[in-house]
């Protein structure tokens, strides 16, 4: 997906995490890991975006299912305008086909990667697996 903006970039950071699963104790803790990374980044003065602490919040009020085109079609435009991607490196992170795609956009669009423990928030420019 092409999205032509040529605005520079406006949030500093983009909160990229798995979700999907088919217990609901693994994606509300997800969700949980993604504030408190939200809220991490908040002590820090940064801006972002975190499609995971948007939608959890909006799904828990009655499942919505959407394709992931839907989705891709909400979150690529805000990642495009983003600074750096930072990805949640929870179990389940590289079987995401959302965090997959939202990786191989911000590669294309040459968005710098951060891969982030989600126990420590410490970061790595390379994916756990590569290190």
């Amino acid at each position: 997906m092409t999205i032509p903006l040529g605005l520079p970039p406006l949030l500093d950071v983009y909160i990229g995490s798995p979700y999907s699963d088919i217990r609901k104790i693994e994606r509300v803790w997800r969700a949980n890991v993604s504030y408190k990374y939200s809220r991490f980044l908040i002590k820090q003065n940064l801006s972002f975006f975190s499609p995971i602490a948007h939608a959890h919040s909006i799904q828990s009020l009655g499942a919505i299912s959407k394709p992931l085109d839907y989705w891709m079609s909400i979150d690529l435009p805000i990642l495009r305008i983003c600074r750096h991607l930072h990805v949640l490196t929870m179990p389940g992170w590289i079987d995401s086909p959302g965090l997959l795609l939202e990786i191989n956009f911000a590669q294309f669009h040459q968005i710098p990667i951060s891969y982030i423990d989600p126990s420590s928030f410490t970061s790595t420019p390379q994916p756990p697996d590569a290190a």
